[in-house]
């Protein structure tokens, strides 16, 4: 399970906010029920990683799409998404630009998928547009639907209580 707060100055319905709130967003997760196909974690809904997705269009404001060319990307179930094809020369810039939360991992990077239940490093993320925004989604994102609140630190891979708090740039 995945938990955000949110703690903001408030505004009035309807007026514009001049800064954006301070938001961190706080994991805890347990160990998947592998339950699904070939004992693969099991997750269903009816749009890949709906709660995910809302808690970041909280976080990451709407920007430009980036200057790389855009394929579809086929997802397990729900709509398809499209992902940014970027090169390798250019990760780390345009990681560093689009990750939501202060300090952005290293290309080489170890971080642990709760959906997926696995490892990766970091320069296998990948970049969706999705609602107006750039969005880093793990590389196993089109079939359990890992999103940057899901990236765990290597040692959680190990462990079954797991905790982080992520503070939003």
């Amino acid at each position: 399970m995945t938990t955000a707060t949110q703690a903001t100055g408030g505004t009035a319905a309807g007026k514009k906010r001049d800064t954006k709130p301070e938001v961190e967003v706080q994991v805890f997760a347990s160990a998947v029920q592998k339950d699904g196909p070939e004992g693969e974690p099991h997750v269903r809904a009816d749009e890949m990683s709906g709660p995910e997705k809302q808690m970041l269009c909280i976080i990451v404001d709407e920007s430009d799409p980036l200057p790389y060319p855009l394929k579809p990307l086929k997802m397990a179930y729900g709509p398809d998404e499209q992902v940014y094809d970027i090169p390798e020369e250019a990760k780390a810039a345009v990681f560093g630009e689009v990750w939501p939360f202060h300090g952005c991992p290293a290309l080489d990077d170890l971080r642990f998928d709760l959906h997926e239940q696995r490892l990766f490093k970091f320069r296998e993320a990948q970049v969706i547009r999705h609602n107006g925004r750039n969005l880093i989604v793990s590389p196993y994102y089109a079939r359990s639907g890992g999103m940057t609140v899901d990236f765990m630190p290597p040692e959680c891979a190990e462990s079954e209580d797991r905790a982080c708090v992520l503070t939003a740039k």
